[in-house]
């Protein structure tokens, strides 16, 4: 069954959510956390902003990370490995926000194209018209659906076809057409963007359905069948997959960042871990000397990790000072 397509235009509330897959959106999230953690362990000993109680600790190294989506950090960052990682993450936040916008405007501005009737029922209860071939064995069917001959019109071209669909049932046109598929493969090589095909929801009865269907499936499994198609039908597939391109919103998947997302990950694991090889160069002999155990040494190591660095700040203090 033929039937012509109607537009409308995408309203739902969650839109916002679409531009994304969800697999992109739990990655961008974990990269946040992940950027979050990375400033944290680079600042939060030389950086005054990064200390004080733990629960401030972490707020303001989430509150820094998702700030980057706006570029509205306030935070100083004194570490260059820190710098280096934000700028990265700064050029990858740009990219994804930059995309989304793109795919959140094509989302809200495309019509979404679907069939105005779905099911032949619903011609048949309205009393609107439906169009079938003239001299078409459609006719018997459709009158063994109890349609009535004023409802049945007939057409013997496809532009006769589109007419009829252009008048609609109130002006003496049709509301959908029932034809053999290659016929309908013809109509819609000509007006693929305006007309799509739904199954009629009827069944027809018979002892014979199994031997037509495996007698079927050896036509359209051969190759025969594929040259014909590509004799006859092949306008009609460029102009599906023309319309699908040009009316389909592609959603932004994983596939299109994970080397950005993996070149973020990679740089800061080599910061950090420069960072914390620096630090256990320096702190580690002082606290082997200052205790007599391995429990004792990487306890003290944890607590001048966790706490400021008393150089850095003084060193800084007064800077300030002379300034």
């Amino acid at each position: 069954m033929v039937v012509p397509m109607k537009r409308s235009m995408n309203t739902n509330a969650w839109v916002f959510l679409k531009p994304l897959t969800w697999k992109l959106w739990l990655v961008t999230a974990c990269s946040f956390l992940f950027v979050a953690i990375v400033v944290w362990i680079l600042e939060h000993r030389i950086n005054e902003d990064f200390n004080g109680p733990i629960s401030d600790q972490i707020c303001t190294s989430l509150w820094y990370s998702f700030s980057t989506m706006v570029f509205a950090h306030r935070e100083r960052t004194f570490n260059n490995g820190t710098k280096l990682v934000v700028i990265i993450w700064l050029f990858v936040v740009l990219i994804i926000t930059q995309s989304y916008t793109a795919s959140l405007a094509s989302l809200l501005t495309v019509q979404e194209l679907k069939p105005t009737i779905t099911d032949i029922n619903q011609l048949l209860k309205n009393g609107e018209n439906i169009g079938y071939q003239g001299g078409s064995f459609v006719y018997e069917i459709l009158k063994s659906l109890k349609f009535h001959d004023s409802q049945l019109k007939t057409y013997q071209s496809s532009e006769e076809m589109h007419q009829l669909f252009t008048k609609g049932t109130i002006n003496g046109g049709i509301s959908a057409a029932v034809d053999e598929i290659p016929y309908i493969k013809l109509f819609l090589a000509k007006y693929c963007s305006q007309y799509t095909t739904t199954e009629p929801t009827y069944k027809l009865r018979s002892a014979l359905v199994p031997d037509i269907s495996r007698a079927i499936l050896k036509v359209t499994e051969g190759d025969r069948i594929r040259e014909i198609e590509n004799a006859w039908f092949k306008r009609m597939r460029e102009c599906s997959a023309s319309e699908a391109a040009e009316l389909s919103s592609t959603r932004l998947n994983i596939d299109s960042f994970w080397l950005l997302f993996a070149f973020t990950a990679l740089v800061s694991i080599i910061c950090v871990s420069i960072y914390i090889g620096l630090f256990l160069y320096e702190e580690l002999p002082l606290c082997w000397r200052a205790n007599s155990s391995i429990t004792a040494t990487l306890a003290d190591l944890g607590s001048k990790f966790l706490s400021t660095d008393p150089r850095v700040l003084s060193f800084r203090e007064n800077r300030r000072r002379r300034d």
